[in-house]
This record gives C-alpha cells, structure tokens and sequence, in this order.
C-alpha cells in the first residue's frame, strides 16, 4: 500500500515552478529582443531530464499484485475490492472506498476501474451500482459502489486494473506514471 507524500511530488511541483518561471523569463527576453537560445536550450535539457529519469523508474518499476480485501490507496483514498458474482458472460465486482484521513474531506476524480484477462484484453464497465465513486468521503468513512463487466467467452484470469486521475502520469515513480506496469488485483479464477 502506498500512501502519504513521496519525495517525487515536491520535486515534480519544484520543476513545474522553475518551469514556469523559466518561461516566463524566455517570453520577457523575446519581448525585449535579447538572445534566448542559451535558455531555450537550458528549458529543453531539464524538461528532457525530468523525462527521462520518469522514463527510466517506470520501465524499472514492478507492478503491484494485490489480493481482494488488500486496499489499492491513492494518499489517503482507498479502494478495496469488497466480493465478486460471476456469470458465464458477465463479472459484478463490489468495491469499498475507504478515507485513511484524519481530519479532511476528500474525493478522487478520474478514477477508472477496468479488468484485464490473461490475453490481455481490457474490460471497461458495462454498468455501475452503488455510490458514485468520485463522492466525497470524511475522515474514516467507507462507501460501497461497483461495477459490471461483459467477459468475451474463454476469460478465466481477471484482475481489476486502477487508475486515477491528476498529475500522476507526470510524476516519477507514480503507479500511475507514464509506461508504469499497472497495478493489479487478481481475482480468483472460476472452479469448474
């Protein structure tokens, strides 16, 4: 489970600052007439290096592998995956969201809850039931909510696949970081 702040968020925000600063700087040196290419070139070797080493953690990165019940928690935003119902064609997956948060209010928005199989095809929801999943939650309160997947005849090996929104895809070493292995939570497969 990963929660709380990681030393890749400040530093994110720090270089999106010095980013915009830079830029800014770039445009009042264009509007005075002064030579810029020094600081276009100085923009372009940071924002390549920022990449890069975004690049790099994400292809060296594992994916996590968690079991039903084991909380997938974005800061203090969880999800759990409550219980299954298992059709020939169809899968209903209940999902608990859970606030680890002390003392605030919180909601997570842009929240994608897919399956793949062991062919790798991915399932999005057919339909969903319960609370919304973007509802705010307090301190220490838990919702229900889920979703209903239609499998193509043949899928036996499901996992449920999150994603979540904001900066993540921007952030080093953020599940949700650009060419990171997603995390999976495998479901037990049916029993003939």
């Amino acid at each position: 489970m990963l929660s709380g702040v990681t030393l890749f968020e400040p530093l994110f925000l720090l270089c999106v600052l010095s980013l915009f600063a830079s830029l800014f700087r770039l445009v009042s040196l264009l509007v005075r007439g002064r030579p810029a290419r020094s600081l276009v070139l100085r923009i372009a070797a940071g924002t390549g290096a920022y990449f890069a080493a975004l690049l790099t953690v994400s292809a060296l990165s594992e994916a996590g592998i968690y079991a039903p019940g084991e909380p997938q928690c974005f800061d203090d935003w969880c999800l759990t995956v409550d219980r299954f119902e298992r059709n020939q064609d169809s899968l209903r997956v209940h999902l608990n969201v859970i606030s680890e948060a002390k003392r605030v209010t919180q909601r997570e928005s842009g929240v994608e809850v897919t399956l793949i199989d062991e062919h790798g095809r991915v399932y999005r929801p057919t339909a969903e039931f319960g609370t919304p999943i973007d509802t705010a939650i307090g301190p220490g309160e838990r919702f229900g909510t889920g979703r209903v997947y239609a499998l193509e005849a043949g899928s036996r090996e499901l996992a449920v696949v999150l994603k979540h929104g904001g900066p993540g895809p921007l952030i080093i070493g953020d599940r949700g970081s650009l060419f990171h292995r997603r995390s999976r939570m495998l479901l037990p497969a049916p029993t003939r």
